[in-house]
């Protein structure tokens, strides 16, 4: 995405209250701009990032897409303003303000989970089914791979986001998906 000036970003940002905040990250300090309008497009230090929430995955796991790359973040609140952040395996801890907290657990719990019935579990976007791990009828467990998705040259493992029964697999093994395609379903129970 091509960078855009300070000016633009109202505007590019989709009206709405513009939000500008302030991360503090190893020793660096990065402003932060969004519309509450508009969560999809960030602006961190004038460039500006397209986020999309693919799925939420637990109660604080998340898979993103970040100007088109597939991100997995975990996110936990410490003491004294810390957030915690698990980002494709490295930890890092973030001072946040409590705006910035309470904004982050409005977002937490405006996409939580249902704690029973089906989970359907979609293709975060498109690409091919290169393997499945689970079969019809089997029992999972929270976090269990269910199948693997290869897209931009990226393979994503799925997982699941509850422990139920695989209740139907709607894809094999080489089969092309397209983004939110449904692969499978579970009972949670």
């Amino acid at each position: 995405m091509e960078r855009k000036s300070i000016n633009d970003k109202k505007a590019y940002l989709n009206g709405g209250k513009v939000e500008d905040i302030i991360i503090k990250f190893d020793g660096k300090e990065f402003n932060v701009k969004f519309s509450q309008a508009n969560f999809a497009n960030v602006a961190v230090n004038e460039k500006i990032y397209n986020i999309e929430l693919l799925k939420k995955m637990y109660d604080n796991v998340f898979s993103f897409a970040v100007n088109q790359q597939l991100l997995e973040v975990e996110m936990e609140f410490g003491g004294n303003g810390e957030l915690n952040l698990t980002l494709d395996g490295f930890e890092y801890s973030v001072q946040v303000t409590n705006e910035t907290r309470q904004l982050l657990e409005k977002f937490i719990l405006d996409s939580a989970v249902v704690s029973t019935g089906t989970k359907i579990i979609k293709a975060p976007m498109p690409g091919m089914v290169i393997k499945i791990l689970a079969q019809e009828n089997q029992h999972v467990m929270e976090g269990d791979k269910l199948l693997v998705v290869e897209a931009m040259k990226m393979e994503n493992v799925l997982k699941s986001p509850a422990s139920g029964t695989v209740k139907s697999l709607k894809v094999k093994e080489g089969t092309p998906v397209n983004k939110d395609d449904v692969l499978l379903e579970i009972e949670v129970a």
